[in-house]
């Protein structure tokens, strides 16, 4: 009875190929599970926190400083902040004294300057934020002119870029405008594009026809995604202030708020793919290509795809594509991505509106040994670590009239439930090794599996759903054994009986508890080609 050894880490997940012309290691299936160090471990859920909010936003972004961190959050026409346990309205009510305008389907975009929080909302004069505190209103930026709105403001070195511009409500969806470059501490000067004393300037990108999109900055160069292109701003100084080459001919963007930068470069979402790139000409690599391209593509809702966005966790080394599946609104539904070891996994999302990468500092979240009410086994958070994960830039979701920080704990989404958590392959036709340890591949011959031998790490006592399945043709139905009970630290193997040409196996949890697993063996005998 040969025991044929499979590695679970290594590979990730593929859902566009066809199970049966994979590799052994590579899972088709995944929920809730990421995969990381040559293993594929349950990802940690959410937990609410500060408390309960003012309004039921659209919305939230974080600001400095990191050890006691200000959130903002806000909707059509209203936006808060919270520091600590303190919350409050910051609303320009000088300006907008009934509230601000409508978002016109587009979020809020905000950033900071020298220093200085800003806010644009598209239908409205762009607003500063100094000092970033919860006792401080928005106020109008300064030296802004009046007739001027843009869908998305960004920052680069000292300068302000306002992308796809609309002056005295005429759209110019080829046009970026930059503002003077602003002293450390203060607001830029000015965005006279008529004034040669300063160095504020335009341009319409309309080399292509697709219209320019969003923005962010890359080293040295600012990137402006365009629908089907990008293009770099590099500062080269007077007269011109910027050039701006094509980078990448084909690849622009989704949507606003669909690229994150990370160590390697940008993550960028575009219209048929996920790509990587450094920010040199022609760079863009697929990570989804040969994947999960066709599947994704299939699953976002093509009315509400603009309410998708990116996030990185950076404690994790991931970036997130959060997007809304057919038939919702909002996501709920993470790509997650490893660019440490290039794998995907999938988490589950409770139709988050949006989300952002940032530290929490919640009062009323208490980190005393009596107000852990978790037992030891149990307890997924760190010793210590309302201290040590006051850097630590989690994604925090906003779902519903909840913050939820993710990673943290055991239950996931607004009800605070369990959740299940799997990993699955199918269409398995190995029938066992060669001499140089490579598997044998073979569909024409019927194997006899005799149970599986996880390799899991886990608290002892943890139970661990196991499930074989077979099938002998692949248009045909897996026939599923029922599941069995693997308990950690007491079994070695899960037994179950069952014949065929094209193997299953799923490893399965919904109760709350954190498990790794490593690998797996499978009891496979050849019974021969019938």
């Amino acid at each position: 009875m040969p025991i044929i050894e499979i590695a679970a880490g290594n590979m990730g997940l593929v859902r566009d190929i066809p199970a049966h012309r994979l590799p052994p290691e590579v899972f088709s299936d995944v929920l809730n599970m990421r995969f990381v160090d040559g293993a594929v471990e349950r990802m940690l859920g959410d937990n609410q926190v500060y408390g309960t909010l003012l309004d039921t936003p659209e919305y939230l972004k974080s600001f400095p400083p990191i050890a006691t961190p200000v959130w903002l959050y806000g909707n059509d026409t209203r936006v808060y902040a919270v520091q600590g346990g303190t919350h409050a309205e910051i609303t320009d009510t000088v300006t907008f004294p009934t509230g601000m305008g409508g978002q016109n389907d587009q979020r809020p975009n905000m950033g900071i300057l020298n220093g200085i929080g800003y806010f644009n909302n598209i239908n409205d004069v762009p607003q500063q934020w100094t000092p970033i505190a919860t006792s401080q209103d928005l106020a109008g930026l300064a030296n802004w002119p009046s007739t001027l709105r843009c869908n998305a403001l960004r920052s680069f070195k000292n300068f302000l870029i306002a992308i796809r511009t609309q002056d005295t409500g005429v759209d110019q969806p080829f046009n970026i405008r930059w503002s003077s470059p602003a002293v450390p501490g203060a607001v830029p000067p000015s965005w006279d594009i008529a004034d040669p004393t300063q160095e504020a300037g335009e341009r319409d990108l309309a080399d292509t026809d697709d219209y320019v999109v969003d923005g962010l900055h890359l080293g040295n160069v600012f990137m402006v995604y365009k629908e089907r292109s990008t293009i770099g701003m590099e500062f080269i100084g007077q007269p011109n202030i910027f050039r701006t080459p094509t980078i990448l001919e084909a690849d622009g963007i989704l949507h606003r708020d669909c690229a994150a930068n990370f160590p390697g470069g940008h993550f960028v979402v575009t219209k048929n793919d996920i790509i990587v790139h450094t920010g040199q000409r022609g760079s863009s690599q697929s990570i989804i290509k040969s994947r999960l391209r066709r599947w994704l593509f299939k699953q976002i809702d093509s009315d509400n795809f603009f309410n998708s966005y990116v996030v990185t966790n950076y404690p994790k080394h991931e970036v997130w594509f959060c997007f809304p599946e057919a038939g919702d609104t909002y996501a709920r539904t993470a790509l997650v991505w490893n660019w440490d070891n290039q794998t995907i996994g999938i988490r589950q999302l409770d139709q988050t509106k949006f989300a952002d990468a940032g530290p929490v500092n919640d009062v009323a979240v208490s980190q005393s040994w009596d107000a852990d009410t978790e037992s030891w086994d149990s307890d997924v958070s760190a010793w210590g670590g309302q201290e040590l994960e006051l850097s630590a830039f989690r994604p925090v979701l906003l779902q519903g009239a909840q913050f939820q920080q993710t990673d943290v704990t055991d239950k996931m989404g607004t009800a605070a439930a369990d959740y299940t958590s799997f990993v699955e392959r199918t269409g398995l036709a190995i029938a066992g090794r060669d001499r140089q340890g490579a598997p044998i591949v073979d569909p024409s011959i019927v194997k006899l599996i005799r149970g599986v031998y996880p390799l899991i790490e886990a608290p002892s006592g943890t139970v661990i759903k196991t499930r074989l399945g077979m099938q002998d043709d692949l248009s045909a139905a897996i026939r599923w054994l029922p599941e069995s009970n693997f308990i950690v630290g007491q079994d070695s193997f899960t037994d179950g009986i069952i014949s065929g040409r094209y193997a299953a196996v799923r490893f399965s949890t919904t109760a709350g508890v954190t498990w790794k697993l490593t690998g797996y063996s499978l009891d496979i005998e050849p019974l021969g080609a019938f």
